[in-house]
């Protein structure tokens, strides 16, 4: 359903990017962006072997597989079968989604469903391992923050604009129009890299979202996006105030 609290709120406070912050700009109020935190960080894959998994990409996200288009990465991946994709995610919460793409998601041998997934477990850490980049086309996020836990891990990003995630091409791919040709020609280009320019867009990654997405920086940084609002706040109202009396003084009341 839609969500009008923005008509109504007096300021906004956004966790995506440029993206999510457009989509408020129609209701013409103050809007405030603070990083997404993650509840989870990771030491950097020391032990990871690049060149061995040049090939191998994750789609990690949760339910709404089309509007956070699986149904595309999915279609992308079983035509290209040199190219290993793992899909986790809720799956089994989506039946009539299952059924519509139970070749791709069970019978396409370079694709293999994991289903659910426990971003604290061993698990999830030896399929982040076994991959190189994530791939995620979303119609729109505040945010993806599955996208952040995957470069937390050291994945590349591989998304569109509507994820709302900063992504620069130091570190992953911003696909324009998030066609399957698109993806495709990503995905090929990432994997046929040098292993330097792996590690090093890798490592990067990891590095952007340790600087920025933790509950450390969201504490500070919100703390701070509070203390601004509080403060613009007072101004404001002292700023109606004096209007309030000057319009007094001059014998009556006017609209402004």
């Amino acid at each position: 359903m839609p969500n009008l609290g923005i008509e109504y709120a007096d300021y906004g406070i956004v966790l995506g990017n440029e993206f999510t912050i457009n989509t408020f700009k129609y209701a013409n109020q103050p809007i405030y962006r603070v990083p997404l935190s993650n509840p989870t960080v990771y030491p950097w894959p020391e032990q990871k072997d690049f060149e061995a998994v040049r090939k191998n990409f994750l789609w990690f996200a949760s339910h709404g597989f089309v509007h956070k288009g699986l149904d595309l990465v999915l279609e992308a991946f079983a035509q290209m079968p040199d190219f290993h994709l793992t899909v986790c995610g809720p799956i089994s919460k989506e039946p009539e989604f299952e059924k519509a793409f139970r070749q791709e998601l069970y019978e396409t041998p370079n694709i293999h469903t994991y289903g659910w997934i426990d971003v604290i477990s061993p698990e999830f850490m030896e399929v982040t391992n076994n991959c190189i980049g994530t791939v995620f086309v979303s119609a729109a996020e505040g945010g993806a923050g599955s996208v952040i836990t995957c470069m937390h891990t050291g994945l590349i990003p591989i998304v569109n604009y509507e994820a709302s995630v900063d992504v620069h091409e130091d570190y992953g791919v911003l696909l324009k129009n998030s066609l399957i040709a698109e993806i495709q020609a990503a995905v090929r280009r990432i994997s046929n890299l040098p292993v330097e320019d792996l590690k090093s867009m890798s490592q990067k990654a990891w590095e952007y979202v340790r600087a920025n997405h933790t509950k450390e920086n969201f504490a500070k940084v919100y703390r701070n996006t509070i203390e601004q609002i509080i403060e613009n706040h007072s101004q404001k109202k002292q700023t109606s105030s004096k209007q309030l009396v000057s319009s007094d003084a001059s014998g009556g009341l006017r609209l402004r």
